[in-house]
């Protein structure tokens, strides 16, 4: 599907603009959603209307519109059951595959150049939200998934399939340290960190959790008072940034030995307790600054910058700390 949008930039206008005594960044409104245009004059489309539309077709239940597969389109497979969460994984630069979780918590991959659907690979708990992370490149790459109710998983090989991690624990939420080269996971209020990822032709140190579980080796305790726990962690530039619902916090100094790793709290404003809504973004023109864009536990849309100015010491201050408020509060 496409929306119609600004595709020149002579013509294109700011996503937001500032007002002066505020911090509130207003988006510029979508007027007149009308469904699809049928018109082939772009010019002629408002802005946001729906303007390429294929295989799907409009479905009306009461007073609601939504959009459902054409029967006898060209898509050959229908997913019956909601996905709780996917992934791209793609081996020997070839073969791609959508990894998922259905509603029903069976493991499968679909195969996008052969329209198959597999059979179930794994069981996985049925409607736990499962987080992937894809790794590696060539014959040495796999997807990583993660879910609060089942351990690590991995799936791996020409023909995907899963397999176990050893000791692994469980991820809430995960993301690759680039900076560190570690695989950064959070549950709770912990964060987990693998060891250091060198190999370009083995994974073994990404998935190598050998500390002991049970007394949280390689692991940080991080303020376990504050809120319900970790919902999300992703990286920004060198911090790893972790979002709890009460708040944000981060590890600036993933550059030095993980004794030396310290997490604090960077912003106090607002957490989150909806972690698909937490996603990189770049505030301005081409030459913005980049953040994190998420839905606050205020209901209100938020956008995080952090930049870190090294000082003295190995660990760096930050700066610029605000999660600042773009949107009014939405509905409950």
């Amino acid at each position: 599907m496409v929306f119609n949008g600004p595709t020149r930039k002579t013509h294109r206008k700011q996503n937001f603009r500032v007002q002066k005594n505020t911090d509130l960044l207003k988006p510029q409104p979508i007027n007149n959603f009308l469904g699809q245009s049928r018109t082939n004059n772009i010019s002629e489309i408002p802005l946001g209307q729906l303007r390429e539309n294929k295989n799907m077709e409009y479905k009306f239940n009461g007073g609601s519109v939504y959009l459902e597969t054409k029967r006898g389109s060209t898509l050959l497979v229908d997913i019956t059951n909601r996905a709780h969460g996917a992934g791209i994984y793609k081996y020997n630069f070839g073969s791609e595959y959508i990894v998922l979780v259905d509603s029903l918590g069976a493991l499968k991959s679909y195969d996008i150049t052969d329209d198959t659907l597999s059979a179930s690979l794994a069981s996985k708990t049925a409607g736990s939200d499962t987080e992937f992370l894809a790794f590696g490149q060539g014959t040495a790459s796999l997807i990583l998934g993660c879910n609060s109710d089942d351990v690590l998983f991995k799936v791996s090989g020409s023909t995907p399939a899963h397999g176990t991690i050893t000791n692994a624990p469980k991820f809430k939420s995960m993301a690759f340290s680039t900076i560190s080269k570690r695989l950064i996971g959070v549950i709770n209020h912990i964060v987990y960190f693998s060891e250091v990822q060198t190999s370009q032709t083995s994974l073994s140190n990404l998935t190598d959790f050998s500390w002991n579980v049970s007394v949280h080796d390689n692991t940080l305790l991080v303020s376990p008072d504050d809120g319900v726990g970790f919902q999300k962690c992703i990286e920004l530039n060198t911090m790893m940034l972790l979002f709890k619902d009460s708040g944000i916090w981060a590890i600036p100094n993933t550059t030095e030995a993980t004794t030396d790793w310290r997490v604090p709290q960077v912003s106090s404003d607002t957490g989150t307790k909806s972690p698909k809504t937490v996603h990189l973004t770049q505030y301005g023109n081409s030459k913005g600054v980049e953040g994190v864009i998420f839905l606050g536990t205020d209901k209100t849309l938020r956008i995080y910058f952090g930049e870190l100015e090294y000082n003295a010491g190995k660990i760096p201050s930050i700066s610029n700390k605000k999660a600042h408020n773009i949107s009014k509060h939405f509905q409950p």
